[in-house]
């Protein structure tokens, strides 16, 4: 199960991040994944790097589940061109919205489920 948290009173937001262990902002970038997940956000990562990379780069933990993409072909059926990459799914597994910014695909998802 992708979602494994998934529960009534979770928030039916569900986005999946495509990351590299290398990249500058990445500590930065789980940081705030990590936060959004224990708001309540069901995430999932996904990276072309290897368990060993993020350990290797001193990253932190994630407190959501991140699978390993060695040969990016997920990232590439995905379209995935630039990193990191947010993909926002529906509660039926539909995008919703894609963006290079964690916070502002979550503030127009919750705008719009405002309305």
């Amino acid at each position: 199960m992708l979602f494994p948290d998934s529960s009534p009173e979770k928030s039916k937001l569900a986005v999946i991040c495509f990351f590299l262990t290398h990249a500058p902002t990445t500590r930065a970038d789980i940081e705030k994944m990590n936060a959004a997940h224990a708001g309540g956000t069901r995430i999932a990562g996904v990276t072309p790097g290897r368990s060993e990379d993020m350990k290797a780069q001193g990253l932190p933990v994630t407190s959501f589940p991140v699978f390993m993409d060695p040969d990016a072909a997920l990232a590439s059926r995905m379209g995935v061109v630039v990193f990191p990459t947010y993909i926002l799914l529906s509660d039926a597994g539909r995008i919703q919205g894609v963006s290079h910014s964690l916070r502002n695909l979550l503030e127009a998802a919750r705008a719009n489920s405002e309305r």
